[in-house]
């Protein structure tokens, strides 16, 4: 019996901050703000800015997220304390929105600054909505103003991808991933899109990255499970289903999954137990269950 092959939904997953470190507290604020939570991103910022004061990642951080939410006086003011404590760290944007210049681009009003702000959230408005040929144009005015935006690249991949448009997504996200490195979830949502093509090996590649920047991610443990399975490593793949059941214990679709891969192995006993458990937890496997427990 061969696995089942499933389309799962895509998305960012918002994962919970567990620690009381400041560097813990700045990569979770910078997970927040790539999932388009300001608000939570700014208050772990602060929280890595409490434990140690000297941080000008963690000012620089919050400026960009609070030039977002429009708090631009206290945004100007974050700005200028990242570069005081470290004059030689370029800013994303050369201290650029929150002070009205943007690297080579010259001066710009609050107004503009306001305008570019205002495009960039109705580009993300627009995507909620559904309507992402013009999310795209919008978050396109944005890079072509801000360059260096990587969250604009992003959030511009996202919607190519619900568009179809995967290759142009992987550009996207590469072009991310190339601005901010250990940009997470650029590497998680590349890794689906190369999946959706075909790509498994190197869906994989990108879903290692994204389990070596976030451990703890049961998706990306789930996914990279389910590209091994393509690949007919199926107990590569039953480790990793593994691994996202225990990070995840209600994860119905793992235990499908898991499931499906060791009914592809022979193991119908062990398939009728998962998948039961998956049906328990409210996900439908009654074929599965049809299959290897009768």
């Amino acid at each position: 019996m061969k696995a089942t092959y499933l389309l799962l939904l895509i998305g960012l997953i918002a994962l919970p901050i567990n620690s009381q470190t400041a560097e813990e507290y700045l990569k979770n604020g910078n997970a927040k703000a790539q999932n388009g939570d300001y608000y939570g991103a700014i208050a772990d910022f602060t929280k890595a800015i409490q434990l140690n004061p000297d941080d000008a990642e963690a000012y620089l951080q919050r400026a960009l997220s609070r030039t977002i939410t429009e708090d631009y006086d206290n945004a100007n003011y974050d700005f200028k304390k990242a570069m005081k404590l470290n004059p030689d760290y370029q800013a994303k944007y050369n201290n650029a929105v929150a002070q009205g210049k943007l690297g080579n681009n010259g001066n710009m009003s609050e107004l503009q600054i306001n305008n570019i702000m205002i495009i960039f959230k109705r580009a993300t408005t627009k995507s909620e909505n559904g309507d992402y040929y013009g999310a795209i144009a919008d978050y396109t005015k944005v890079i072509e103003i801000l360059p260096d935006f990587e969250t604009a690249f992003f959030n511009r991949g996202r919607a190519k991808g619900e568009l179809g448009d995967n290759k142009g997504a992987i550009a996207d996200y590469t072009k991310a991933i190339e601005l901010e490195p250990d940009f997470a979830n650029a590497f998680f949502n590349r890794g689906i899109a190369k999946r959706i093509l075909g790509d498994f090996k190197g869906s994989i590649s990108d879903y290692n990255k994204a389990i070596k920047l976030n451990p703890d991610d049961a998706d990306a443990h789930l996914r990279r499970g389910n590209a091994k399975a393509n690949l007919k490593d199926y107990y590569g793949a039953i480790a990793d289903f593994t691994k996202a059941i225990e990070l995840k214990p209600d994860f119905p679709v793992a235990y499908y999954l898991m499931g499906s891969t060791k009914g592809s192995l022979g193991d119908l006993n062990g398939a009728c137990k998962d998948g039961r458990k998956a049906q328990q937890l409210g996900y439908d496997a009654t074929e599965l269950i049809n299959l290897a427990c009768n």
